[in-house]
This record gives C-alpha cells, structure tokens and sequence, in this order.
C-alpha cells in the first residue's frame, strides 16, 4: 500500500515527502559528547562526525556525487552522536529513470560501503532503515520512519 503524503499549504511536497530514512549511531559516541569538557574535546568529535558524514559522501568532493545527491535530493543530517540519512522515492533522478528500486538499492550499497570505511578507521556504526513519511520544516523534523529506525538501532543485534 502506497504512503500518502499529506497535502496543504503548510505540508505539501516541498517540505513532506516518502521515501528511505537511516538513522545511524556512532557507537561509544554518546559517551564522548556526555564528557566532553574542553574545546579540545569538542573538536575531536566534531572532527570525527564530519569525517563520518563524508564518508556517507556528505558534501562530497566530487562534482559527480553532488550532482546525483541533488538530483535524488538526498540528506545526510548529523546530530551529536548519529547520523540521519534520507533519499526520497521521488526525485528528479528516480522520475527520469521510472522507479525507485536503483536509487534505493545503490544507497544501501552505499551505507554498508561507509559503515566498512568507519570501521576501517575504528569508527563503529549501528543503524537502522525505514520507508516512510519525512517532513522537514525549517529547523522541524517529523518522521515515523526515523523513529523506527532509531528504535531498530536501539534494540538487540541478536535474538
């Protein structure tokens, strides 16, 4: 069953869409920013987020990626400890192509590509995917999928 987003003048396409939201934790992070208590502290993590973003090609250096990026309108938002990666199954790119399983498929590939360069350089990663409803207005952000892979994040690996 297709998800329907919901339209009016406040929430239309331009701020609600559908599509694929990761959220992503840097593992052991949560305690590094609960103690940080210098400039130089601070500095550390945020040098590591940013290079975890790159990583998940956040502000690429490749002209190519950024185009790609800009024409599926993905996100890579970081928040303390996490990431929240977004790629809706509507865009320039997945409307000239005429559907959304490339565009969906090749991000998957993409994030186990940058979960394997992190633990290469000894960041550790966990994470969780959901399809859903993304809403972003200004500095609001509204997403069922992003809670429920936050939640996938936070459960058990293992049974």
């Amino acid at each position: 069953m297709p998800i329907a987003v919901p339209e009016n003048k406040l929430i239309g396409p331009r701020f609600a869409t559908v599509g694929m939201v990761a959220f992503v934790d840097l593992l052991g992070y949560s305690g590094r920013v609960q103690a940080i208590k210098t400039a130089a502290d601070l500095r550390a993590i945020d040098a590591d987020v940013r290079r975890v973003q790159k990583w998940f090609d956040h502000r690429s250096g490749d002209a190519d990626v950024r185009a790609v990026q800009q024409l599926q309108s993905k996100r890579i938002l970081a928040f303390s400890d996490c990431l929240v990666i977004t790629v809706p199954s509507r865009s320039e790119i997945i409307d000239a192509d005429g559907g959304d399983y490339d565009v969906l498929f090749s991000e998957l590939v993409a994030i186990a590509y940058a979960q394997g360069r992190c633990a290469v350089n000894g960041i550790f990663l966990r994470g969780g995917i959901d399809y859903g409803l993304w809403y972003k207005r200004r500095d609001t952000i509204i997403s069922p999928p992003m809670v429920a892979a936050y939640n996938l994040e936070s459960k058990p690996a293992y049974r």
